[in-house]
């Protein structure tokens, strides 16, 4: 069990990452499709909130895990280094 409480059991923890070329609002993950966005950080500053519909605001991401999109509140900078921590969705 983590602080923010997520409990983490059976299977993996999926660990990507993304160093931006400036600009891109989105990222796509397509082998990330089916998998629920437990942690993201940009610039090494975890993110506030990950959402999974609407659309982001402040410092807040969305997470589409049909399409594996995140999608962020304002653009990306030039070498901003993005990571993401993904698990299986449970059913």
């Amino acid at each position: 069990i983590d602080p923010s409480g997520v409990i983490i059991r059976g299977g993996y923890v999926y660990n990507k990452e993304y160093t931006a070329a400036g600009g891109e609002t989105t990222i796509t993950w397509a082998d990330m499709i089916g998998k629920s966005c437990i942690y993201v950080s940009r610039g090494g500053i975890d993110v506030q909130a990950i959402i999974t519909t609407g659309t982001p605001i402040d410092e807040q991401v969305k997470w589409n895990t049909l399409t594996g999109v995140l999608t962020f509140s304002r653009p990306l900078e030039s070498g901003e280094f993005v990571r993401g921590l993904f698990k299986k969705v449970a059913r």
